[in-house]
């Protein structure tokens, strides 16, 4: 009995690390989502009577189309003045920084340019609606690259992301749901539930083994997923090392149009300058809606697209049931 057990908790990192694999491999670019600009109202920073300020700078331009999708949030935004005294020279002078991002793309090639200034920011804390059983995302996943006899074809992969709850052994355990679909290879699902009092519960379904469960984080899902206990909050944060770009609106596949923030951080490594780019919405499950990682010179190593979502209808694939067994097989 006990060299069964062992077996199949070898099976779950085996399985678990081969979701996790093909991040490293660098794919050639793609179009990235299209996004319908629309006109933008300019927002001047509030000066007073004894603030000297040169040069006079002003806020983002931001778009404030109202949202059509079902669930509204808010997202803070903060603003701040420099005040000196009239006879002392001022020790803060406001500067305005243009940042360029050039968006991997094929024919024709687009350079999107935002000015942002150091008096006005969105702040990188944004609210959303919280965890709510039975929301779910759709993502495609591009990551890497795979060679099909004399030819090689970008590796693209679709997630299903779940917002899932269970009452196991009398407690209460909120988390996500998995489920990614790839050509040419076997179907693979899971789930990372956390308990109130901060536990955690991982399962993976491993034929032909069945569901396989441990009470750690054996292996982290790739960093380009966007299902962590974070992105189940009533409030995430944006990294620090990303800077701020704009405000745009964004329509899924599926035709759902919602309100993105746009983030933007640059690397560098090995004289290459890396490019990691997010778009998040309050008005979606996970928060995300695009994210890529690509060198300036062109080559991509993942980017992923939300294509469709809804607050309701995800159904989960394991049941209570089940779980319970799972855990109750464990070592």
């Amino acid at each position: 009995m006990a060299i069964v057990k062992t077996v199949a908790i070898i099976l779950v990192v085996c399985v678990i690390a081969a979701a996790g694999v093909v991040s490293a491999v660098i794919m050639m670019p793609s179009a990235p989502p299209t996004s319908t600009p629309t006109t933008t109202p300019t927002t001047t920073v509030p000066t007073t009577a004894t603030t000297v300020t040169t040069p006079t700078t002003t806020a983002p331009t931001v778009t404030t189309t109202p949202t059509t999708a079902t669930t509204t949030a808010t997202v803070t935004e903060t603003t701040s003045e420099t005040t000196t005294s009239p006879t002392t020279t001022p020790t803060t002078v406001a500067t305005t920084v243009t940042t360029t991002t050039t968006p991997p793309t094929t024919s024709p090639t687009t350079t999107e340019t935002t000015t942002t200034t150091t008096t006005a920011e969105v702040s990188r804390l944004i609210y959303g609606f919280g965890f709510k059983e039975g929301a779910w995302a759709d993502y495609t996943i591009k990551s890497g690259v795979r060679s099909v006899g004399n030819k090689t074809e970008i590796i693209t992969e679709v997630w299903t992301v779940k917002m899932v709850s269970y009452t196991i052994q009398q407690k209460i355990y909120r988390g996500i749901e998995i489920e990614r679909k790839a050509e040419e290879e076997p179907e693979m699902r899971g789930f990372i539930l956390w308990g109130e009092a901060g536990d955690l519960i991982q399962g993976i379904q491993a034929d032909p083994a069945g569901l396989i469960c441990t009470r750690m984080m054996v292996t982290p899902l790739p960093q380009y997923v966007p299902a962590t206990k974070e992105t189940i909050g009533e409030k995430y944060e944006v990294e620090e090392r990303f800077d701020f770009i704009g405000k745009d609106r964004f329509k899924t596949e599926s035709g759902k149009e919602v309100e993105v923030l746009k983030f933007v951080s640059a690397g560098y490594v090995k004289n290459e300058t890396i490019i990691d780019e997010v778009w998040i919405s309050p008005q979606v499950p996970f928060y995300y809606v695009y994210l890529t990682e690509y060198a300036k010179s062109g080559p991509v190593a993942y980017e992923v697209i939300l294509i469709d979502f809804d607050v309701k209808g995800g159904e989960p694939y394991f049941t209570q049931e089940a779980i319970e067994n799972c855990l109750q097989r464990m070592p």
